[in-house]
């Protein structure tokens, strides 16, 4: 069935490219790589698919915490991070006499 939604960037003669590439990265030294990919081509599929069809793509969305709850405690993890960042980069320029002061 033709849908003029779909994004050409997952029209069926990309199959294979995509294949070899997910393949190869997950041949790769990083395997995980190959989950960006993959899930990108997927939720660009899931976007076009009936209702009916979207369970398995929202329930590898739910184990990677991808969903709205595991996504606040991903931003909230990022703000801690930035705030312990922020912490050390003070700490070093206190030590080496470095102005921190964003006035020009």
């Amino acid at each position: 069935m033709e849908n003029g939604r779909v994004d050409p960037r997952i029209h069926p003669a990309r199959l294979n490219y995509y294949e070899k590439a997910i393949q190869a990265m997950l041949a790769g030294e990083i395997p995980q790589a190959a989950l960006w990919p993959l899930l990108q081509t997927w939720t660009l599929a899931v976007d076009v698919l009936p209702d009916h069809d979207l369970s398995a793509w929202q329930s590898a969305c739910d184990q990677l915490r991808f969903t709205a709850a595991g996504f606040e405690a991903r931003v909230n993890g990022l703000d801690q991070y930035f705030d312990e960042v922020e912490i050390l980069l003070d700490e070093l320029a206190t030590q080496y006499g470095l102005e921190t002061s964003t006035s020009i």
